[in-house]
């Protein structure tokens, strides 16, 4: 655009353009009389084709102005998506890796007898000592009798392995001695005959 602007050539203030009855520029003429070859310029239409071409520019530069916050609106949001996404990925390594750590403190528990919930460490290693330490506290221990839930259970068993006191051998006990017989079981057949 700038290519179709032509620079205007003026006279000297000698022979500055004057305009004729008809409105015409006149002819500029040099000191010596003799008519220059001076193209005049009409300042008017200059400023007006100026005026256009900077209208143009101010168009353009709102359009990339738009352009621009659109693109910088796009960029905003491709790199939320790409936060949110590595947001998604930290919470589910953090997933991953707490289900690990759980697997394996079940693991260590089982093999070692101890409670998981007292394990200690995030490592095999770790927790393997942990357990042992624990075992190491907690020292030998015979396992619990397993109940199949069948035969004598309570007072039968009790009486069955106490020596019981007989009638006569009562008669020569004192009254405290009776108390712990009583609590001990060893009356148990002299006070309830039936069992």
């Amino acid at each position: 655009m700038a290519d179709d602007a032509k620079p205007a050539e003026t006279a000297t203030a000698a022979n500055a353009a004057t305009k004729t009855a008809d409105g015409k520029p006149a002819e500029a003429t040099n000191t010596d009389g003799v008519a220059a070859d001076v193209k005049v310029t009409d300042w008017e239409a200059e400023a007006t084709k100026w005026k256009a071409l900077s209208r143009q520019n101010e168009n353009r530069a709102k359009e990339n102005a738009t352009k621009a916050k659109e693109f910088d609106t796009l960029t905003e949001a491709q790199k939320s998506e790409q936060e949110r996404l590595n947001d998604r990925v930290t919470v589910a390594e953090a997933k991953a890796a707490a289900a690990e750590a759980k697997a394996l403190k079940a693991d260590v528990s089982v093999a070692k007898g101890v409670p998981a919930s007292l394990l200690s460490g995030s490592t095999l290693e770790e927790l393997e000592a942990s357990a042992d330490e624990l075992l190491k506290f907690r020292g030998e221990q015979k396992p619990a009798p397993v109940d199949f839930g069948g035969g004598a259970k309570g007072g039968d068993v009790k009486a069955a392995n106490t020596e019981q006191l007989t009638r006569e051998q009562l008669k020569g006990m004192k009254p405290e001695e009776i108390m712990k017989a009583r609590a001990d079981g060893r009356l148990d057949k002299l006070l309830n005959p039936k069992k």
